[in-house]
């Protein structure tokens, strides 16, 4: 046996949970690198046996629970922020580009609202998801 294999081995013996094969006792006879490991971790267990406990504050599992979960809804919410300024972006540049293509095939765009009804339908389209609606964004 290494010394890498009985490392692995130390902390569960000096916790108390199994002892070591025969093999791995020879090794701890020969290697006071490893019988040091052992003892230091003997001493933790026992110092950690003999320490007082701290009580857990009542309801403290729900207040941590409950952080958690308002955290998770701040990055939630900020990501779907994100999204949604990028989705309008994307849209306005799309109407931009539309306007912009048939200006330059020779289309007559003087009586084709195209621009405003393209900025109009993303201000909307923007407004709904922003107000609470998130049928397109539920995960």
């Amino acid at each position: 046996m290494t010394c890498d294999d009985i490392r692995d081995l130390i902390e569960p013996w000096a916790a108390g949970d199994g002892s070591p094969s025969t093999e791995a006792a020879a090794h701890l006879r020969a290697c006071a690198s490893c019988q040091e490991a052992l003892a230091i971790a003997t001493e933790i267990e026992r110092a950690l046996a003999g320490a007082d406990t701290v009580p857990i504050p009542s309801r403290f599992t729900d207040r941590v629970a409950r952080a958690a979960r308002r955290e998770r809804s701040i990055n939630r919410e900020l990501g779907d922020a994100i999204f949604h300024a990028a989705m309008s972006g994307a849209l306005v540049i799309a109407g931009v580009a539309v306007w912009l293509s048939l200006a330059s095939s020779g289309v007559d765009l003087s009586s084709l609202p195209l621009a405003a009804i393209s900025l109009a339908a993303a201000a909307a389209w923007l407004a709904w998801l922003w107000s609470g609606n998130e049928t397109l964004t539920q995960r």
